[in-house]
């Protein structure tokens, strides 16, 4: 059974796996203290690292959540949160980060462990302690750093390359690593480290399908889990194989969590497709689809002009599984009723079931501006803002509304702080109708200029 707990307001969750990391290090040690000592060492290890991924999501405005496994972590952007399109030099920004965050931990430690002697032990003498530690810390960030995929350095090498369009950046990057891996792999059997030659092994397989599938030889194994194979469909695009994959799985499988996860799957297809006519089929055969994917009976019941039953189904919904989909479906009902006054009432309540409510906030903002309401929809992107203060499109869009408002001097404030956090958009700056009042004053020139120019 695994272990689910938040921290800074982001999802940890802590897999079974994790814990073979104790029957290792007791097979290694034959001591349960000094086995107790080296999880808990690595655990803080792997998490700080991952968190590093964790923050550097969040300063690109995504939602992050974090696995912890038996061979390290993994750090990922939430089902529901925001997917801006990542540059390559922010995906390295990203990979860069985990790395880094284990080699800031490792100086700290050296520094403690030049004050004290050591690093505090319960079972070892300090001196001895502290080469633990210090090795899952500055080792675990060096060996990420290496340019072997999955590892951070084998993702960094990948979108580095990637700045020159007419470089096949994958399949290079799976070329390194195989190269890399196969010296690394020939040195741990000529010395006989069978554990770390397993590492390797692993890692080369994975260059290995990485190499075939950028070189278009790439094959879809029939020994890929179901799961894999439908997730790898969906990263080439091809959504139709996706599609019969799910339907396949769902009619194969017991397991309710892969029932629930492949209807999820088709529902999404369906809704990106707006085939309704087939969602309605499979409506019809899974009756009990709706708690996976809501938001495909609400546009049912949208379709069969049932906008009563789809405002109370939405608000049953949201309450049970807050998804920001449903969320923005039941505002977008409630604006096309008219009924204004319970958007501020349900976006109470959406606050309260949700620790990062930003995509129903940003969505309600957009409404509020649309609809004139530009002091609600301020107040909303204040807010986010607030939330998520390392995300330039709030501030901008802040300006924005400031400038619709005549507060001109809020406006270009909002700016300052939008250039200052990244925005670049300088063609939509000279040309953004939102701005136009912003653009005749006489130090909006010099307040662009400035900012573009700090970059």
């Amino acid at each position: 059974m695994e272990l689910n707990l938040r921290l800074f307001s982001i999802p940890i969750s802590i897999k079974p796996t994790f814990l073979i990391l104790g029957l290792l290090f007791y097979g290694w040690t034959s001591h349960v203290g000094v086995a107790a000592e080296l999880v808990t060492w690595a655990f803080i290890a792997i998490l700080l690292h991952e968190l590093g991924h964790a923050w550097a999501f969040r300063r690109y405005g995504i939602s992050p959540a974090i696995e912890l496994y038996m061979l390290g972590g993994l750090t990922f952007p939430t089902r529901d949160s925001r997917r801006p399109t990542l540059t390559h030099g922010q995906q390295v920004f990203i990979s860069f980060a985990g790395p880094l965050m284990s080699l800031l931990l490792g100086v700290v430690l050296l520094l403690l462990s030049a004050m004290l002697g050591g690093l505090p032990s319960f079972f070892m003498p300090w001196e001895q302690a502290a080469v633990y530690p210090l090795f899952f810390s500055i080792g675990w960030g060096v060996l990420n750093l290496l340019p072997i995929l999955p590892l951070d350095g084998g993702h960094i090498l990948r979108h580095l390359l990637a700045f020159n369009p007419r470089w096949n950046a994958p399949l290079i990057a799976a070329w390194v690593g195989m190269i890399l891996g196969a010296a690394l792999l020939a040195y741990t059997l000529l010395n006989e480290q069978w554990w770390n030659s397993m590492l390797v092994a692993m890692l080369l397989s994975t260059n290995y399908q990485q190499m075939r599938m950028a070189s278009g030889k790439e094959v879809m194994s029939s020994t890929l889990d179901p799961t894999d194979r439908i997730r790898e469909h969906l990263m080439k695009g091809k959504n139709e194989d996706a599609l019969k994959e799910a339907l396949n799985l769902l009619k194969q499988t017991s397991n309710r969590d892969l029932q629930g996860w492949a209807m999820q799957i088709i529902g999404n297809i369906y809704l990106q497709q707006n085939n309704l006519e087939a969602a309605r089929g499979f409506a019809e055969t899974y009756p009990g689809y709706h708690q996976h994917i809501p938001e495909l009976k609400l546009a049912l019941l949208l379709q069969d002009d049932q906008n009563e039953e789809a405002m109370a189904y939405a608000q049953r919904a949201y309450a049970l599984n807050p998804r920001p989909g449903v969320a923005q479906i039941y505002l977008q009902l409630l604006v096309n009723a008219g009924r204004f006054a319970e958007m501020d009432a349900f976006l109470e309540r959406v606050r309260e079931l949700r620790e990062q409510p930003e995509d129903e906030l940003a969505f309600a903002a957009q409404l509020f501006y649309q609809l004139g309401h530009y002091e609600k929809a301020l107040a909303l992107e204040t807010e986010l803002h607030e939330r998520v203060p390392d995300n330039p499109i709030f501030a901008y869009n802040a300006a924005c509304i400031s400038a619709r408002l005549g507060r001109h001097t809020a406006g270009l404030d909002w700016l300052r702080k939008a250039l200052a956090l990244g925005y670049d958009d300088e063609e939509r700056l000279q040309s953004d109708p939102d701005l136009a009042s912003l653009r005749e004053l006489p130090t909006f020139a010099e307040v662009v200029e400035q900012g573009l120019g700090q970059k």
